[in-house]
């Protein structure tokens, strides 16, 4: 935001909004587009077989994890 601010010779006293830089630099939020990535990402994970790595890495839990902590600090 701070190279947008200054592309457009903003000063962080003039109070400008972020969404009104953004709009005005026709940037996108990047936020937005990892959320967007992400889901995607999910759902294609999802619609996987339940023998494949991805989606066995998604659904692990750890069964007992205090056993794992104390062996790690012996």
């Amino acid at each position: 935001m701070k190279f947008l601010r200054h592309l457009l010779g903003i000063k962080k006293i003039d109070k400008e909004k972020n969404q009104c830089i953004r709009q005005k630099t026709e940037a996108h939020n990047i936020v937005k587009e990892i959320k967007q990535y992400q889901k995607k990402w999910l759902q294609n994970v999802q619609r996987m077989d339940t023998d494949r790595l991805p989606k066995q890495a998604l659904q692990y839990k750890p069964k007992d994890i205090y056993i794992y902590i104390y062996i790690y600090y012996i």
